[in-house]
C-alpha cells in the first residue's frame, strides 16, 4: 500500500479503488477534527458540536461539517443529518468528496439552524498509559432454521462513546439480518460483503454520554442460522470499515483487543449444570459469574430461561437431596449467569447447581 503527502508534510486524502487513485482536496467532508480522513472520532466530534452553543469564526471547519445533503455538500446548516452522514463515509456507504460550500444559499452557517458550530479540537496522541479495553462476543442459542442475536460485549473505562468493527461469520452457516442496538445508541450497518460473511458497523452514543465501566453490552449482531448443526466462529475483521473507538471527548483508544467466540449449532436443550468463568468481591458478598451449559455439554445462553440455583453440602449427593437456595440468579447481557455468595460462615452454603426448569 501506499500514501500521497503534500509538500506541507501532511498525508493528502485519497480513495483507491479499482486501480485507480483519485487525490482529493487538502480539506474533505466530515473530516471534523481536521485529520485527514473521516473516523468515528469525526462522529464523536460533531455529536459534541451539536451538543454545544459555542461560537466558530473557522470556514473551513463549518465547511467540512456541513456534509449533507451529500449532493449538495450541504444545505449551510449544522445539524443531525449532518452527524449522520458522516457516520455514512465512517461505514463506507459512501465514498469521500473535497468539502465545498453547498452550491445555493449562505453565505452563513448555522448551528442546528440557530447556533454556530465550535471549533472542533484538534485530536493529539495520548502519551500516559490507557487500560487496555476488551471487544468479544456473548453468548446466544443458534438454533437450526430460526433467529438468533449474539451481544458483542464491551469491557470498557466508561468514557467509550462511538466504536467502528467488522464482524466476519460463515455464510454458508449464518445469514446476517441486521443490528439491534441498545436504547439510546444510534447504529449503521455495512451489509455488502454480507454473502460473502463480513459486515461492518458503526456505533455511536448522543454527545457526553458513553458506556458504563465494565462489561457491558453495545449492540447485538442478528443471523439467521442456516447450517444443521456444529459450530460456528464469530470474530473481528479487518474491513469493511476502519475498526476505532472513541472517548466520550473524541479522542482515539490506543490499544484494543478483540476476541473471537466458537458457538454451537443444533437444537435447543436444556441447561443442566455451569462452570465458573468469573468472579468479584464487594464487602462481605461474593459473586461468581458462571456459564450455563447444556444437556450435551455445550456452553449456551442464560438468556430467555427459567433458572433456578440448587444447593448440597455435599457434591456427589443425589439429585432429590440437592435443594432451593433462595438465590435468584442474575442473567448478564452476555448470557452468562452471576450468583452472589455470602461470605458470612454462618449462612455459607456448600455447592450450587445451576438448573432449568
Amino acid at each position: 500500500s501506499f500514501r500521497v503527502a503534500f509538500i506541507n508534510a501532511t498525508l493528502a486524502p485519497m480513495i483507491a479503488e479499482g486501480g485507480q487513485v483519485t487525490v482529493l482536496a487538502d480539506s474533505v467532508e466530515g473530516d471534523v477534527n481536521g485529520t485527514g480522513s473521516v473516523d468515528v472520532l469525526d462522529i464523536t466530534a460533531i455529536a459534541s458540536v451539536l451538543a454545544s452553543s459555542v461560537a466558530d469564526t473557522n470556514p473551513v471547519v463549518r465547511r467540512r461539517m456541513d456534509c449533507a445533503p451529500k449532493a449538495s455538500s450541504g444545505d449551510w446548516s449544522i445539524n443531525l443529518a449532518d452527524l449522520v452522514q458522516v457516520a455514512r463515509f465512517v461505514a463506507k456507504l459512501d465514498p469521500l468528496q473535497p468539502a465545498e460550500d453547498p452550491l445555493t444559499g449562505g453565505p452563513v452557517y448555522s448551528l442546528n439552524r440557530s447556533q454556530q458550530p465550535v471549533l472542533a479540537k484538534s485530536l493529539t496522541r495520548a502519551t500516559v498509559a490507557e487500560p487496555i479495553r476488551s471487544i468479544g462476543f456473548g453468548w446466544s442459542d443458534l438454533v437450526t432454521g430460526q433467529e438468533a442475536w449474539v451481544p458483542v460485549m464491551l469491557d470498557g473505562a466508561g468514557n467509550e462513546n462511538a466504536f467502528a468493527f467488522n464482524v466476519e461469520f460463515d455464510a454458508k452457516a449464518l445469514e446476517f439480518i441486521g443490528l439491534k442496538a441498545p436504547l439510546g445508541t444510534s447504529s449503521l450497518e455495512n451489509r455488502i460483503g454480507a454473502p460473502q460473511g463480513r459486515i461492518g458497523a458503526v456505533l455511536w452514543k448522543p454527545a457526553g454520554q458513553s458506556a458504563p465501566a465494565g462489561v457491558s453490552m453495545i449492540v447485538e449482531v442478528g443471523f439467521r442460522v442456516r447450517a444443521p448443526g456444529g459450530t460456528t466462529e464469530l470474530r473481528f475483521g479487518a474491513s469493511p470499515v476502519d475498526s476505532l473507538i472513541a472517548t466520550v471527548d473524541a479522542k482515539p483508544v490506543q490499544q484494543v483487543r478483540y476476541t473471537s467466540n466458537q458457538l454451537s449449532i443444533g437444537q435447543r436443550r436444556r441447561i443442566i449444570g455451569s462452570r465458573i468463568v468469573g468472579q468479584t468481591l464487594s464487602g462481605s458478598q461474593w459473586r461468581m459469574e458462571l456459564q450455563a451449559l447444556d444437556s450435551g455439554g455445550q456452553a449456551v445462553s442464560a438468556r430467555d430461561r427459567r433458572l433456578r440455583v440448587r444447593t448440597s453440602d455435599r457434591l456427589e449427593a443425589p439429585r432429590a437431596q440437592w435443594l432451593d437456595s433462595g438465590v435468584t440468579p442474575e442473567v448478564t447481557p452476555g448470557g452468562n449467569v452471576r450468583i452472589p455468595v455470602s461470605l458470612d460462615p454462618a449462612r455459607a452454603s456448600g455447592f450450587f447447581h445451576l438448573v432449568e426448569e
